[in-house]
Parts: structure tokens; sequence; C-alpha cells
């Protein structure tokens, strides 16, 4: 079987999409499977951000997307594949998904297109570019796949059944560094944040909510879009001596697991999410987390169940972010409890090997 994968990839960018292609294709290229996997990307692609304006992101869309149609179509004229698996976090990138895999259909070749954001529920309800473009879509791929059964089931009661669900995976690599750092010791009442510092993130919230808790440390880790976001969190907090906010940027990837490793709560307050990675990593750093149900959270952390690995508050509740995440200071054996079924759910779940092993069978499902 011959898998052409399209999706972004490189140390430039740092988004989710990227580093899955990244897990993806290093654990391919140290596994013997009858598949040849082959990885198409733009090289100059840019990353977006949330405080892009649209025409920002319209042009950076030409940018990224013309020249990778442009080479999908080269390289789909030399070589033969049986399957295409694109990867969007839609938006204008549906333009580019629609036009690869028409050209796939022309040519013979299946395509899956692995949707990379938990919006589907509100995109199937909408009636605007997005909706129509995505129906189109709907209407041509051979096999969707989405990262939350929310997105799954939404489908299906959309009454569409090309439908695959396909959680995300705990990297080999990210499993060995939190087995390195075993002996690192919770810290009392330090709460990490790790992602791109943008409204939508929750992050100003979770400051909010901090700044009412009496001897918090609370750590923002990630991109900082400008230095007046910096400006505006600190002036938020209340606080300009720093003693208790901590705004670190982007650190090391090495760095922010020794920093999971180490807090009381992660915290995760965004007001929109697909599968976060950071949600796996601090899981299986065995850190109790306070996040929104939005995407795939809610089943990530098991919140609906007897044993759930965290809590899910309302998006934009300052008040129940704030009582949540001193509920777990306070009480410490529940928040081990937490941890403990976060790190047994990862392994159960999550592992590369478990979802390798499906995103394989959904190639061979496809190509059949």
């Amino acid at each position: 079987m011959k898998v052409l994968l399209v999706s972004p990839y490189g140390d430039h960018l740092d988004g989710g999409i990227a580093k899955w292609t990244d897990y993806i294709i290093t654990y391919y290229k140290s596994h013997e499977d009858d598949l040849y996997l082959e990885l198409l990307y733009n090289a100059n692609s840019r990353a977006g951000f949330g405080t892009d304006s649209t025409f920002r992101r319209i042009r950076n869309g030409i940018q990224n997307y013309y020249p990778l149609y442009k080479s999908f179509k080269k390289v789909t004229k030399q070589k033969q594949f049986d399957v295409v698996h694109v990867c969007t976090s839609a938006s204008f990138g549906l333009l580019k998904d629609l036009a690869i895999v028409k050209h796939a259909c022309k040519k013979g070749i299946k395509s899956v297109v692995h949707c990379h954001f938990g919006r589907i529920p509100k995109v199937l309800k909408a009636t605007n570019w997005e909706h129509k473009l995505f129906f189109m879509l709907m209407q041509v791929v051979d096999q969707l796949v989405v990262m939350d059964m929310h997105s799954y089931r939404a489908l299906k009661d959309y009454g569409y059944d090309k439908v695959s669900y396909l959680p995300n995976p705990l990297a080999v690599s990210v499993q060995q560094l939190i087995e390195s750092n075993q002996d690192i010791q919770r810290e009392p009442n330090k709460i990490v944040f790790a992602g791109h510092l943008v409204k939508d993130k929750g992050v100003y919230e979770l400051v909010e909510a901090c700044k009412q808790i009496k001897g918090v440390e609370l750590e923002l880790l990630g991109h900082i879009p400008d230095e007046e976001v910096k400006k505006q969190l600190v002036e938020f907090s209340g606080d300009s001596t720093g003693a208790w906010l901590h705004i670190k940027g982007a650190r090391p990837f090495e760095e922010v697991i020794r920093e999971m490793c180490s807090c009381s709560v992660f915290a995760l307050p965004s007001y929109s999410e697909g599968f976060p990675n950071v949600i796996i990593e601090s899981m299986a750093c065995g850190c109790p987390i306070v996040a929104t149900p939005v995407g795939a959270i809610p089943e990530m952390i098991n919140v609906v169940s007897a044993e759930p690995c965290g809590i899910c508050v309302e998006v934009r509740n300052v008040e129940q972010l704030k009582n949540a995440i001193v509920g777990l200071i306070e009480d410490k054996e529940r928040a081990f409890l937490f941890g403990k079924r976060a790190q047994n759910r990862v392994n159960e779940l999550y592992s590369m090997p478990k979802v390798w092993e499906q995103l394989i069978n959904i190639w061979k499902g496809v190509s059949k």
C-alpha cells in the first residue's frame, strides 16, 4: 500500500498538525510495515495565529496552498499512490483540500481528509461559506477522519457515514522524556498553562482566576504573538512585580515537560480546541487537569464517567475556573488520583502503537 500524506511539517511550525505529522513520520521510519508512506508539505509555509486578520490569513493561505497543490499534481503524475491523506484545520484551507481531493479522484486515488479541528458540529449547523466548502468536500472525499466523538456523532446525525474516529497519539519520544523525569516532585500551588498566549486560549480568564487564589504560582508557557500581549497580561494580573505570574513564552519542549511534571494543576481554559496535544502530554505527566469542555477534551479526561482525570468548567467562567483550581490544590488526594487515572488512560487509549494501528486500518479500508 502506497500512501501520500499531505500535511504541515517542519521545525518552524509549532501547531498541533505539524506535531502530529512529526510523530507519524518518526514512528513510520522506526517500524517495518507493508507500507510506503511519502510526505508532501510546503517547506516555506507560514504558521497562522488566532490574532491574524482575515486579510493576512487569506494571503498566507494563498502563499502556503498554491505551491502545495502544484507539488501534489506533480508528484501524483510521477508516482502511483493508493491513498492520499490530507490534514486540514478547515477555514480557507478547505479550498486546498477540495482541489487536492478532486484531483485525486481524477487520478483514481482514494482520499482521506483528516479534520484537525473541533468545530465540525458548528460548521454543520452554519449557513456560511465554510459550511458550503465543507459540504462540497464531504461529497467527494472517500473518508473523513475526526479527532473527537462529538464531531463523529454530529456527522452521523447529519446522515454522513464515511467517517472514522482517530485520536491523536502520545509520541514515543515524549513518553521516554517523561519517564526520564520521574524524580521531579510536585510543587504546591503551581499552575501551568502551555499554548499560544492568545485570548481564545482563555489566558486572561486564567490570570483573573489565579489572582484571586492566595499563594498561587502561575506559569504561562507558549508563543507570545507580540510584547503588547505580555504587557496586557501583566496589567491584567495587577502584579507588576511578577511575584506570582511568570510569563515564560515559548520554551524548549523538554522544559515544558518538566514544568508539567512539577505542577499541582495543568490548566487549559480554551474557547475552542480540537484534540490538544498539551492535554495528552499533561495526562502522561500525571497532571490533574482543569479545562473547558471543547473539542475532544471531555472525552480525553473522561469527565462524564465515574473515574474522571480532571474537571471541565464553562468557557469564560472565571468563578468556576478559580473554584476548580482551588479544589484540586486543597484536595491533594483527589488531585493525585486524577493524575494516576490520566496516566493510565493515555497508555490505554492514546499510545503511539495503538493509534498507528487504527490509522493503518483506515488506509486499508479506504484502499479496498
